[in-house]
């Protein structure tokens, strides 16, 4: 049997307990509220097509920077491919390098990407289940004002620009930094 005291202590913990449970979610939900009020929004990557992780967008800023991830939605029927094959959530945003912009030479044969004769990458026919990947680009193309070229960093596995080809700067939602990735 506990004594009165101990019992009041106890009560005591378990409202700090509630309370702590209550006001945590408060303040980060106020949090990210705030953050959205300035044109920011934290997202979680699962894909491993960048590093897993929590990252900024800034909405405010679409300007695509050679290197630096950006947020955007697809333009054409290949891109919108990796929602119906269930890799990413319908009205989620693609987070990809960008690798070119206007001006660039983008080369995509049957099994490799260069971006200025630099190679990124492997093309595959086939996703890890055997399905068929669509893709667009064949050859090579310099990419058109107002478009830009984007790749995952992990390339071997990543549904990217050397499937759907170049991306409208229009279809930007906004630049994204890491905050923090598990590698």
């Amino acid at each position: 049997m506990l004594s009165p005291e101990h019992r009041a202590k106890a009560g005591k913990a378990i409202q700090r307990g509630i309370l702590t449970a209550i006001a945590i979610p408060l303040v980060v939900g106020a949090g990210l509220l705030v953050l959205r009020w300035f044109g920011y929004a934290i997202v979680v990557n699962p894909s491993p097509s960048i590093p897993v992780g929590f990252y900024l967008i800034h909405y405010n800023d679409r300007t695509p920077e050679r290197g630096g991830y950006v947020a955007f939605d697809p333009d054409s029927q290949a891109s919108s491919y990796a929602y119906r094959m269930g890799w990413i959530r319908p009205g989620a945003p693609y987070l990809k390098r960008v690798y070119g912009l206007p001006g660039d030479r983008v080369c995509v044969s049957d099994s490799a990407v260069s971006v200025n004769g630099i190679g990124r990458g492997v093309v595959k026919r086939v996703d890890r289940q055997g399905k068929p990947l669509p893709h667009v680009l064949h050859g090579c193309i310099v990419v058109a004002d107002g478009r830009f070229f984007a790749l995952g960093d992990g390339a071997e596995n990543s549904y990217d620009g050397r499937y759907f080809g170049t991306v409208s700067v229009n279809r930007i939602r906004g630049r994204v930094a890491p905050l923090w990735v598990f590698q």
